[in-house]
């Protein structure tokens, strides 16, 4: 083989520069054809569609505890007596947190799914799908932080500039709840357990007053107190008619003017009329020949009992609903002096201008590497020509090697 001469191999593609210079010529006015075209095709179906990105910025909290900056998440992590390994600061478990499985999911049924009918309709069919859509939600989505200012950036590329606004929204409603369902201060757990203890309350009370105002409907009932008042002036009126009744027959007795009939008549109204009282009163026989009137509470209407008994339900409920909204009232302005566990620092806005993609340096690596690639073919063409096909031994080996082939075909 020939020694190779690399500064002639180097000068080589001399030869060709009119074919260079035309395959470059092509290659420009093809590429700006095509990067032209794609920015006049609608999104959806341009290959080099302009996209979009919308952005948030969020900052945890620091507190002033002891005289030391803690963050709101660390205040959390102590209460919640969580560990964390050494090295893992707490953005990083933000971002943990929005790329996990439970803030991805709610994302993608709340607001990807809808973008069109189409991945809508797979979905609700066929479920299994959700790990793609995950890496798919993810491979737009990104998630950084500043270490230098502490700020969290939430983003998502998308075609829409309005979805992507819509994804940023959703995943930072999605990591407040996470944050407050998994990792809660004592104050919030607090404000928690009295808006589940109220919600409690209240239902019951509205059993309560449903119960006491059907009750009352249908008995009538107003009070104990005018149920115990209309047993008394019952009692007093049978007892100024049964003293009446002996009046009379102690005259009678004295003037014989009675018959055996009517005075038998006579002493049985007197003996009614005790009976009656007698149900109607703690006394007996022989205390109704005095003055005393005591109302016994068995006889006070059982409807009337059942009636206070449920109206104190009612009251005795009432006064435990008004406490639980104070203490509700207490523990908001408690939270709210102790400060957000995640501070929204930039809100997610519609991006009016495009993030993507660079056609400008797309189109200058294009020609760049045509116009390289254009320059190594001439190289590569000349080295073959001059140290390969022209070699004896190369052609010996290719002469046997082309009659072994029509040798086996031949056969």
């Amino acid at each position: 083989m020939k020694k190779i001469d690399y500064f002639d191999l180097f000068i080589s593609p001399l030869k060709y520069k009119k074919q260079i210079f035309l395959i470059n010529i092509i290659v420009i006015i093809l590429t700006i054809f095509l990067i032209i075209l794609s920015k006049i095709l609608p999104s959806k179906f341009s290959y080099l569609p302009n996209v979009y990105t919308a952005e948030a910025k969020i900052l945890l909290p620091t507190q002033e505890k002891t005289g030391v900056k803690r963050s709101a998440m660390e205040e959390i992590s102590d209460a919640m007596e969580l560990t964390v390994q050494r090295g893992i600061r707490v953005n990083q478990l933000i971002i943990s947190i929005l790329q996990s499985n439970s803030v991805v999911d709610q994302v993608i049924e709340k607001v990807y799914i809808n973008k069109n009918e189409e991945l809508k309709e797979a979905f609700l069919n066929n479920p299994s799908i959700i790990g793609k859509l995950r890496k798919e939600v993810l491979s737009y989505s990104m998630f950084s932080e500043d270490n230098s200012t502490g700020f969290i950036y939430i983003k998502f590329t998308d075609i829409d500039p309005i979805f992507a606004k819509q994804m940023v929204d959703v995943y930072l409603e999605m990591l407040g709840k996470a944050i407050h369902k998994f990792t809660l201060t004592p104050t919030a757990a607090k404000k928690l357990f009295i808006e589940e203890r109220i919600k409690e309350i209240e239902e019951k009370l509205n059993i309560a007053k449903k119960t006491y105002i059907e009750f009352q409907q249908e008995y009538g009932i107003v009070s104990p107190e005018r149920e115990a008042e209309q047993i008394t002036d019952t009692i007093s009126d049978l007892r100024a008619e049964l003293i009446k009744k002996e009046n009379d027959l102690a005259r009678y007795n004295r003037t014989h003017n009675l018959t055996e009939s009517e005075r038998t008549e006579l002493e049985m109204d007197i003996y009614n009329l005790r009976r009656r009282i007698i149900n109607l009163t703690k006394g007996n026989q022989e205390e109704l020949k005095g003055n005393t009137i005591m109302i016994s509470k068995s006889r006070i209407s059982e409807l009337s009992l059942e009636f206070a008994k449920l109206k104190r339900n009612v009251e005795n409920l009432e006064y435990i609903h008004i406490s639980l909204l104070n203490e509700l009232e207490i523990a908001q302005i408690q939270e709210k002096s102790e400060g957000p566990i995640i501070q929204i620092i930039d809100e997610p806005e519609i991006p009016l201008r495009k993030s993507g993609p660079p056609r400008t340096l797309l189109f200058l690596q294009i020609v760049g590497l045509i116009f390289f690639i254009s320059l190594f073919i001439p190289v590569i063409i000349e080295f073959f020509k001059k140290y390969i096909l022209s070699d004896p031994d190369f052609r010996q080996k290719i002469e046997i090697l082309s009659s072994y082939i029509s040798f086996k075909k031949n056969i």
